[in-house]
């Protein structure tokens, strides 16, 4: 039986009207008709991979305000949604070993010679285990019932081997978050979940083009078979389609800082697509890659890829920030979109009403000393107080210029919501 989640709960008229709070962030209004009264509809965040990685992980257990420290800025816009995505870029299992195997005397806590949760170290290992309280807090992103959605299928999923799958999987599950991609080493269940929210039905697939260890294959869905189009997936779209009013593929894929989808990303986004996918949300490059828009005009046809949407939450960048070549090089890493869909079930068809990519960039200690590394709004007003981050972010919002269309860009605006794209009724 596959796994359907079904919410039921109340959603409060002042919900719908939320501003991004204290930053005033309003993007411009683009796209599809108003939605018609009493119409379900989900509104929907996606970001890319969220890599505990680094002095990432010693801020976020050591400071204060733990992980949330990581993301505080963003919580505005993070309770606009009814659903956030991400990809979860490495196992979160408690007490695995960088052997693979249990550790019963692990510390509870991070201990940085201890190597249950990894930092990943330069020059010496990128073999991850994240701390399982990263993935807890991530459960207080947005407003209480928002509803977080996980894919753990990327090239860091058998780094702690077939248990640290198995562990990573029964956290998500016991922590109720709805995750799809791996598969814990009993289980028979499809390589899809089904989440429903406000009566709209969401399929979400995903899929790695590889892993860094091996292992037992069976435990992740691959993307490619012999750099074609893994059948799999693409009967797990087509499955996934027959029992969801829409779909959304998260493929772990392209090469790594390489700016341009790659040939096979592109058979890949036009099979999946041809299966009944409307929504690609890419991940693994770690920069941003360009964004595909389909029937634009007509909502209930209308296909969004993005090929890559970047990093949600890391530590990349230069480890030297004085390496001013490394620092060039290493920049676009820290830059990425949040991609804000509002979904409309008219008719018994799901129209996108509204498509937006909201900028962000992840800054470093250096540039925002009193808060650390943060993932903040790309917007360079923000920061006329600090004329080293003001000029980062400038950065920052001009390369996400070049790449996104100016129309579905978010922007400033203090008049309307991140999800309302009907302006004044």
């Amino acid at each position: 039986m596959n796994r359907i989640l079904r919410r039921r709960e109340l959603r409060f008229a002042a919900t719908l009207l939320l501003a991004l709070g204290t930053t005033g962030l309003t993007p411009k209004a683009h796209g599809g008709a108003c939605i018609p009264q009493n119409a379900p509809t989900v509104r929907l965040l996606g970001g890319g991979d969220v890599i505990y990685h680094g002095a990432l992980l010693v801020q976020a257990m050591t400071e204060k305000k733990g992980f949330e420290s990581l993301w505080r800025d963003m919580q505005p816009a993070f309770k606009q949604a009814d659903m956030i995505y991400a990809n979860l870029e490495g196992p979160a299992a408690r007490n695995v070993g960088p052997d693979g195997r249990d550790n019963p005397r692990a510390s509870s806590d991070y201990v940085s010679d201890e190597g249950t949760y990894s930092l990943g170290t330069e020059g010496k290992s990128y073999t991850f285990n994240f701390h399982p309280d990263g993935v807890k807090a991530m459960l207080a992103w947005g407003r209480p019932g928002t509803r977080l959605v996980l894919s753990t299928a990327n090239n860091h999923s058998l780094d702690r081997g077939s248990l640290g799958i198995d562990r990573t999987v029964e956290l998500l599950n016991d922590l109720g978050i709805p995750n799809f991609g791996t598969f814990h080493s009993k289980q028979k269940t499809p390589a899809h979940v089904i989440v429903e929210e406000n009566g709209v039905r969401i399929g979400f697939v995903g899929c790695t083009y590889g892993s860094n260890r091996s292992g037992p294959s069976q435990q992740i869905l691959g993307c490619f078979d012999k750099g074609a189009p893994n059948q799999r997936v693409l009967d797990e779209v087509r499955y996934a389609r027959q029992q969801a009013d829409l779909v959304i593929f998260t493929p772990h894929w392209g090469a790594e800082y390489s700016k341009t989808a790659h040939v096979s990303q592109k058979r890949m986004a036009q099979a999946v697509l041809a299966s009944g996918a409307r929504i690609i949300l890419g991940h693994h490059p770690h920069v941003l890659q360009p964004v595909e828009i389909e029937n634009a005009n007509e909502p209930r046809r209308m296909t969004v890829t993005a090929y890559s949407i970047g990093n949600f939450v890391t530590n990349q960048h230069p480890y030297d920030l004085r390496d001013s070549q490394k620092h060039e090089e290493r920049f676009p890493q820290r830059v990425s979109v949040l991609v804000a869909l509002r979904l409309a079930k008219v008719g018994g068809d799901v129209e996108i009403q509204s498509l937006k990519f909201l900028p962000t960039y992840m800054t470093t200690s250096h540039e925002n000393r009193r808060q650390g590394r943060t993932l903040v709004p790309a917007f360079p007003e923000l920061y006329t107080g600090n004329a080293t981050l003001k000029r980062s972010v400038e950065k920052a919002l001009g390369q996400i210029q070049s790449i996104i269309p100016a129309s579905y860009l978010a922007g400033r605006e203090q008049t309307e919501g991140l999800f309302n794209d009907c302006g004044k009724r």
